[in-house]
C-alpha cells in the first residue's frame, strides 16, 4: 500500500528524496542485520582496550568499558529504528482512526476528541514523554508508547481536517446520494485521499520518536543497560568529552544521519503530494 502511494505521489522522481530513500534502505539493512555485520557483540568487553581511539579492529574506537563502539552503534541504531517505526505505527493507526471519526461524526464526538487533542498538545513534547514514561515505567517499548502519545494528536488533526475537506467534495456527496454507508464512504473514498498527507506526518513521527527514545534513554527512562541505546551511549560519554571525543561523536553521527534522511524523505513526500494536488486542481 505504501509503495502504491509513493508511486502515485511521484516520490520516485524526486532526486533528493529517492537518494535519501536508497541510503536509508542500505543503512537500515546494515542496522537490521547488526548481529551479523557488527564485528563484536555489543556487550563484549576487552580488558586493557578501554577508550582506544579509532583503529583497525576497532574502527570507531572503544568506550570506557572496552566495548566496541561500532558494534554498539549498529545495535543502538536498530533499537532506535524499532522504537521509531513502532511509535509511528501506533500513532498513525490510532491518530487516523480518531481523526477520521472526529471529522466524519462532528458534533459532540468531534468536540470531545478535539479537547483531548488540545490537552495533549498543550504540554511540551519531552515533558509529556517523561510523564508517560514515569507512569508506564522504564523500558524501550514504554518509550515508544510515550512517543506515540506525543505524536497522535498531530496525525489525528491532519486526518480530521482532511476528512472535513474531502467529504464536502462532489465525489463524496455523490457516494452519499446513491446510498453508500458511512463505512464505505470512509474506507473507499475518504481515507485513500487523505492518506498521502498523513503518510508525511507518520514519516516525521519516526524521526521524532527516535529523538524521544534517545532523550528518555539519556535520562534513564528509556532503554536500560546493557541495551546499547544511542541515548545511553551519549549519556555515558559525557565524562570523556575532553579525552575520548569519538565516544560521543559516532553515536551522535548515527542518530543525526538517520534523522536527516527521514527529514529529506518527508520533504520529498510533501512536495510530491503538493504537485499531485496542484495537477488535480488544474
Amino acid at each position: 500500500m505504501i509503495l502504491v502511494e509513493l508511486r502515485s505521489l511521484r516520490f520516485f522522481r524526486h532526486a533528493v528524496g529517492m537518494t535519501s530513500f536508497v541510503i536509508f534502505v542500505v543503512l537500515g539493512m546494515l542496522v537490521l542485520f547488526a548481529p551479523i555485520v557488527s564485528p563484536y557483540a555489543p556487550e563484549a568487553q576487552f580488558r586493557g582496550e578501554e577508550l582506544l581511539p579509532p583503529r583497525p579492529g576497532f574502527w570507531f574506537g572503544t568506550d570506557d568499558l572496552g566495548r566496541d563502539i561500532l558494534s554498539r552503534c549498529l545495535h543502538g541504531a536498530q533499537l532506535s529504528l524499532v522504537t521509531g517505526f513502532l511509535a509511528a505505527a501506533m500513532a498513525g493507526v490510532a491518530g487516523t482512526v480518531l481523526g477520521t471519526v472526529a471529522g466524519f461524526c462532528r458534533g459532540a464526538v468531534d468536540a470531545v476528541l478535539g479537547r483531548i487533542f488540545d490537552t495533549i498538545l498543550a504540554f511540551p513534547g519531552l515533558l509529556l514523554g517523561l510523564a508517560v514514561a514515569v507512569f508506564l515505567g522504564k523500558g524501550l517499548y514504554n518509550a515508544a508508547i510515550a512517543a506515540a502519545v506525543i505524536n497522535l494528536p498531530l496525525i489525528a488533526r491532519l486526518a480530521r481536517a482532511g476528512v472535513l475537506g474531502e467529504q464536502e467534495k462532489e465525489y463524496a456527496q455523490a457516494a452519499r446520494a446513491i446510498g453508500a454507508g458511512p463505512s464505505r464512504i470512509v474506507m473507499r473514498h475518504l481515507l485513500p485521499n487523505i492518506l498521502p498527507i498523513i503518510l508525511v506526518q507518520v514519516t516525521l513521527t519516526v524521526a521524532d520518536a527516535m529523538i524521544i527514545e534517545a532523550g528518555l534513554s539519556f535520562l534513564g527512562l528509556g532503554a536500560q543497560p546493557p541495551q546499547p541505546s544511542l541515548g545511553i551511549m551519549l549519556r555515558d560519554s559525557r565524562n570523556f568529552l575532553s579525552s575520548a571525543q569519538w565516544y560521543a561523536i559516532f553515536p551522535g553521527i548515527f542518530l543525526t544521519v538517520f534523522l536527516m534522511l527521514i527529514s529529506f524523505m518527508s520533504d520529498a513526500l510533501s512536495e510530491s503530494h503538493q504537485v499531485r494536488a496542484r495537477r488535480k486542481v488544474g
